[in-house]
């Protein structure tokens, strides 16, 4: 892989927003100042910024796009070339591209030009993992286009009604390929006939008290084959994983709904009885497993990272302090050249104000009917609209591949010049055809089941104070605040105050409540007028995604 000197590497922004009302906001300027701080970090030297402003970007082809796409390509198409473009910086991957596809396609256009692609707030570079976790993130940004198509409320309900579990079955089951061609899941979770075995004696010994650390258990599983069957080493993290309390229930026999909040027998094998997973339950309890990287979210410290200090805009960190008589939990700013470097903020205090805060913008329960009804109103409205865009993006889709392929017939019967001039024009149909073809994706936006993602949103948003502790993994938690708190969340000492900016359906809760107030006797919610659409829709869908991750 070619390697390029650090102080040496040029780069172009692309920015962009889903709506028109976001562009007066500051998501655009939010997203261009990330970048520029990013590519500063990183010795980049910007050589230009793509803006994606109102109109262009949900209605037009993506202009600016194509643009940057063919900023790349020109200053890339020599190997000579004196200025070539290095990284192409965006601020998330769905900025990019919504889904794996489109994001697979545009990502090697780049590679051909010599240009690699950068996100400002995920980990995406060469390496086995960040490879992976850019297939996820642009995984992610497709969940809003396919998740409607393959699931629903109801469907999954039922399934786990009747006993079967329609995900992916955890670590020493196999799970039943019922997706391929339309297929229904009919048949139970399978055991896997060497893990299995392995983890139920474990788990069982686990019960029984056999072990006094975590450690013990991962080197017991390890000598009776565990590591080898799976073909890599048994880490402490993924253990603990396997324990958490919707596998327990699993291990189980027992299936928990997470849209109603129930449980259900399963028709699956049971690893363990249901008093061996309480006992396991009461285990974890008084040996509670302290993280040991940074990286890692900490328990006892919540909000590290996650709450950014009111000066320099950096996550806090935490630690105990250690007083006469016991430990001491705060957070303080480890930035060196902030004038609140080290100032400590007491955790209690602190996490306090965060869960008042979190309780304080929790939808209440009579805003959701006036919601539904506005939203499938403002959604009507625009369906026949989006209808039209999808017809005309296929239409001139069509008309550039045919304008392409009498191209090449040209090229084959020599009525073009040169194979310099044709290569330029094939370059510059292919990427508005690249363009297009993502515009085209996105419209698959309009066929969602709104009252679906409604009903989920419902359920998700009513737990959030509870919810937002139970996110383990980094990268739900990080998601969960961004939609939360998309601008980030700080403290301010001087006032003992959370400055934030909450997400749109947030505010949407909040003009309600306030509509409410002044006006008791009548449902004041008849407009989103000043309120998105689009934006609302997105944050609908992340509220889908992460209440089946959670």
């Amino acid at each position: 892989m070619k390697q390029f000197n650090r102080s040496a590497q040029r780069a172009i922004i692309y920015v962009r927003v889903s709506s028109d009302e976001q562009v007066d906001g500051t998501s655009l300027d939010f997203q261009e100042s990330q970048c520029r701080k990013y590519c500063s970090d990183e010795g980049m030297e910007v050589r230009a910024v793509f803006r994606e402003e109102g109109g262009s970007a949900k209605t037009a082809q993506r202009k600016e796009f194509l643009k940057a796409i063919e900023f790349c390509r020109k200053s890339n198409k020599k190997k000579s070339a004196k200025l070539p473009i290095d990284a192409f910086v965006v601020h998330k991957c769905d900025r990019f591209a919504r889904n794996v596809e489109d994001h697979m396609m545009v990502k090697r256009k780049l590679m051909d030009f010599g240009t690699r692609l950068h996100s400002v707030s995920e980990p995406i570079d060469d390496s086995a993992m960040g490879k992976m976790f850019e297939t996820m993130m642009s995984a992610f940004a497709e969940f809003d286009n396919s998740i409607r198509t393959q699931r629903s409320i109801d469907g999954m309900s039922e399934k786990i009604k009747q006993g079967l579990w329609p995900w992916s079955a955890p670590c020493g089951y196999v799970s039943n390929q019922f997706r391929k061609k339309d297929q229904k899941k009919t048949q139970p979770d399978k055991i896997h006939p060497e893990l299995f075995p392995i983890l139920q004696k474990g788990f069982k010994q686990l019960a029984q008290g056999a072990y006094k650390t975590q450690a013990q258990l991962v080197q017991d599983l390890d000598d009776m084959g565990f590591a080898a069957v799976r073909g890599k080493k048994t880490y402490n993290q993924f253990v603990l994983k396997l324990l958490t309390e919707k596998r327990l229930k699993f291990y189980s026999g027992l299936l928990e709904n997470p849209f109603d909040g129930k449980d259900y027998p399963g028709l699956h094998e049971p690893m363990i009885s249901i008093e061996e997973a309480t006992r396991i339950r009461f285990w974890l309890n008084q040996n509670r497993v302290q993280p040991t990287s940074k990286t890692v979210f900490n328990t006892d410290f919540p909000l590290r990272q996650i709450m950014q200090c009111d000066t320099c805009k950096n996550g806090l960190t935490g630690a105990y302090a250690k007083g006469r008589s016991k430990q001491y939990r705060y957070y303080w700013c480890k930035n060196k050249s902030c004038r609140q470097y080290s100032k400590s903020i007491k955790a209690e205090r602190l996490e306090a104000t965060f869960k008042i805060l979190l309780t304080k913008i929790t939808p209440i329960p009579a805003f959701w009917e006036s919601f539904r009804k506005n939203v499938l109103q403002a959604w009507e409205g625009k369906k026949n609209l989006f209808l039209k865009q999808k017809e005309a993006y296929a239409n001139k889709l069509k008309r550039l591949e045919n304008r392409r392929d009498r191209l090449i017939d040209m090229y084959a019967d020599g009525l073009l010049n040169s194979k310099e001039e044709f290569e330029k024009k094939r370059d510059a149909i292919e990427n508005e055809i690249l363009t297009l073809k993502i515009s085209h994706s996105e419209i698959n936006i309009e066929t969602l089941d709104i009252e679906v993602l409604i009903e989920q949103a419902k359920i998700y948003a009513e737990s959030i104070a509870e919810l937002w502790r139970d996110l383990v993994h980094p990268e739900q938690r990080a998601k969960f605040m961004r939609f939360v708190f998309p601008e980030g969340i700080s403290y301010d000492r001087k006032k003992d105050v959370l400055n934030q900016q909450i997400g749109y359906i947030f505010n949407v809760s909040k003009a309600f409540e306030e509509s409410k107030d002044k006006n008791p006797q009548i449902s004041p919610l008849v407009t989103l007028r000043g309120f998105p659409l689009n934006q609302i829709i997105e944050e609908l869908l992340i509220f889908q995604e992460e209440a089946v991750a959670s």
